[in-house]
């Protein structure tokens, strides 16, 4: 590594993003394995719907202060009636014992319909919860609609169901916890390892293309009372290179640079960040200055940039032209074969 307080405080960040990254991937499998196990004990435990309306265990009072899962065994194809999408519809089931209201996806449901339309049977497992009124209206509406001899009002509905429903797909509260801990991990994870790596991976290799007497040299100039350095963007201008050591190790001399421009990179069409992009005589292009989209001062970075890159190499051509990309790809080489 280049002897330079910044460039190796700016590598020590990027290797210990890199390290958490690994430390987050290395905690997903432990973490899953709790929540797998808080699931399983609570899915051993479960009782039967029935048997859960049976002991006064269905109200909205008892539900909110304890979790608990339940299953129905049903025997019907389940019959939807009301839906915010695909991944939450609600259905009516029913076993020996009565009826009962269900959410599943409706992937789910259509497979409790095949398993039905197979065994005579399917179980449907899951945590009790309330539901909400507007879901209620809906069932009572769709029970209305049931040719039934002496069918219930609305208040002995209400009365029968409780507002209670079997959501399909068991996570107790304990574990939604450690699912939500998960999740964090992986994002955090992702985001470690996909900044870490490439950023400490150009520090090493970009570092071990250097000799040492290269890297004295760079350290003496990076020491330089006229090397300038560029703190938002971190681009240090030496007399004779131009250095940048932020998310990754870039050492340019300045004779090789050809062609600079602002470039936005994109993901899927959408502006991720901006940076500039810096083609050189070796037809290599390094993205030099990440700035964020939100920052305020890319376009007085840029400029600034340039006014110093023209400084130490007044034949550099910027900006993203016709003229400069006909130059970059054709007039540069003519005239560099010509020349030799």
């Amino acid at each position: 590594m280049i002897n330079n307080s910044i460039i190796k405080r700016k590598f020590t960040i990027r290797l210990v993003i890199l390290i958490i990254g690994i430390i987050c991937a290395a905690l997903v499998v432990p973490v899953q394995k709790k929540v797998d196990s808080i699931n399983k004990a609570g899915k051993d435990a479960a009782i039967s719907f029935a048997e859960a309306y049976a002991s006064d265990m269905v109200s909205p009072e008892y539900n909110k202060d304890n979790s608990y899962v339940a299953y129905v065994d049903i025997q019907n194809k389940p019959a939807a009636f009301a839906y915010y999408d695909d991944s939450e519809q609600f259905a009516y089931v029913y076993d020996d014992n009565g009826m009962y209201i269900i959410k599943a996806s409706k992937s789910k449901l259509d497979s409790l319909s095949s398993e039905v339309a197979s065994n005579g049977t399917a179980r449907v497992l899951g945590a009790v919860k309330e539901l909400d009124e507007e879901v209620m209206d809906m069932a009572f509406e769709t029970y209305s609609e049931f040719d039934i001899e002496d069918p219930m009002n609305r208040e002995e509905f209400d009365d029968y169901f409780k507002g209670a429903a079997i959501y399909e797909g068991y996570n107790s509260n304990a574990s939604s916890n450690y699912v939500l801990l998960e999740f964090l991990i992986v994002v955090v994870g992702i985001l470690c390892l996909l900044g870490g790596i490439p950023s400490v991976f150009s520090y090493v290799v970009n570092s071990k293309k250097l000799t040492d007497s290269d890297k004295e040299m760079l350290a003496a100039e990076l020491e330089d009372p006229r090397t300038v350095f560029m703190k938002k963007c971190g681009v240090f201008f030496t007399p004779r290179h131009l250095v940048y050591a932020d998310n990754r190790l870039e050492v340019l001399p300045y004779e090789e640079i050809i062609w600079c421009y602002k470039y936005t990179f994109r993901y899927c069409f959408i502006p991720v960040f901006n940076c500039v992009n810096v083609h050189t005589s070796k037809k290599k292009k390094k993205r030099i200055a990440f700035m964020s989209l939100f920052a305020s001062y890319p376009d007085t970075i840029v400029k600034e940039l340039f006014t110093q890159i023209n400084y130490h190499n007044p034949s550099t051509i910027f900006g993203y032209t016709k003229e400069a990309q006909t130059y970059y790809h054709c007039d540069y080489w003519k005239n560099t074969q010509q020349s030799a």
